[in-house]
């Protein structure tokens, strides 16, 4: 049986001459925040390996690695699959078979967490991308009530930094004041709304692990924001069925859900709709629902199974050990605590 190395470009190519002679490598081109697709500058030989060992130099995630062995999985390739790289990040660690010392693979030791003075940073950005009333803030409130989490909601830094320029919005002007802003001054300057949110959130002293960012709208600002507070970015894509989506939009009614084509149009210029397509994980929130009886203070709150595997795909990858059952558990127990918050009383069923 064969092994495969797979060396991600460009920094990965320098260890080829390192790996053992009677591996088999192949270089996959990829990087997560420019590229959709991963390149390969080669192709696998077979289609089942003794071992497969998809190597990065530095990681933070491991979300490279996994879209890799992702891609090798829907090439048909088969067997078990290792990441080796130097972590800098506790999240990296924890996803590691093999680590590289000297430029060497050498096998991670079976400890609960790496050495403190080698991994001196555990602190980690959660984008949640997606369409207009696609679910974002239903996934902004759970992660609200988990330990380690703080949450913030792009649009009150949007308005900040639209007032600041092109002065107040009232319920009248402010659909006009974001397309003007969208055009006149954002296609300009991509990075203003993200320094407005730096400068005004306080997300610079948040201490929590996870900082959750609900409806980021740009490649550009998720980088320029990732980097600047030094926090790896994970991109979470919350996605509804589109005819569901338009009448959720209606049902809620914020001013701008009445101008809902348009206001697609605007976000294909801000870039919103073209990041959706870099998230690393995807929410599927078709089916789910939170219907409100006033009368008899009830909520009823309806998860579909295919959101909360979705969702358990999320906290299994960043806490590196939660159970399917632990993510039902926090994602009733959240949701309840949301109701509750609101003077209600929450039921929650889970339903195919």
């Amino acid at each position: 049986m064969k092994k495969l190395a797979v060396l991600i470009a460009k920094s990965g190519v320098s260890l080829l001459e390192k790996l053992p002679k009677d591996w088999e490598v192949v270089i996959a081109d990829y990087s997560r925040l420019d590229q959709r697709e991963v390149k390969w500058w080669n192709q696998p030989r077979y289609r089942r390996y003794q071992e497969i060992i998809i190597i990065d130099r530095n990681i933070t995630t491991a979300l490279t690695q996994r879209k890799l062995e992702q891609e090798l999985r829907k090439k048909g390739v088969k067997g078990p699959v290792r990441y080796a790289g130097n972590p800098k990040t506790l999240l990296a660690y924890w996803h590691l078979d093999y680590l590289l010392t000297k430029e060497g693979l050498v096998p991670k030791l079976s400890v609960k967490s790496p050495p403190s003075e080698i991994y001196d940073f555990n602190r980690y950005m959660i984008a949640l991308v997606g369409l207009p009333a696609t679910g974002k803030t239903l996934l902004r409130y759970l992660f609200s009530r988990w330990q380690g989490f703080s949450v913030y909601k792009w649009g009150v830094y949007l308005r900040i930094a639209i007032e600041r320029v092109l002065g107040p919005m009232t319920s009248n002007n402010s659909w006009e004041k974001v397309r003007r802003f969208t055009q006149e001054i954002e296609s300009q300057d991509r990075t203003i709304v993200a320094r407005t949110f730096i400068e005004h959130s306080g997300v610079r002293s948040d201490p929590a692990t996870f900082v959750v960012i609900d409806g980021i709208k740009s490649r550009e600002q998720i980088i320029y924001t990732s980097y600047t507070l030094k926090r790896p970015v994970i991109i979470v894509a919350v996605k509804r069925n589109e005819k569901e989506r338009q009448k959720e939009a209606l049902k809620r009614g914020d001013p701008d859900d009445y101008w809902d084509a348009e206001r697609l149009e605007i976000l294909r210029e801000m870039g919103a709709l073209d990041v959706i397509e870099f998230g690393d994980f995807v929410v599927e929130t078709t089916g789910c629902a939170t219907i409100y009886n006033e009368s008899k203070r009830i909520c009823q709150i309806k998860f579909t199974k295919r959101f909360l595997s979705n969702l358990h795909e999320v906290l299994s990858w960043i806490s590196n050990k939660n159970t399917m059952r632990r993510t039902k558990k926090l994602v009733c127990q959240a949701s309840r605590e949301v109701a509750e918050a609101r003077g209600f009383k929450g039921k929650v069923k889970i339903i195919p």
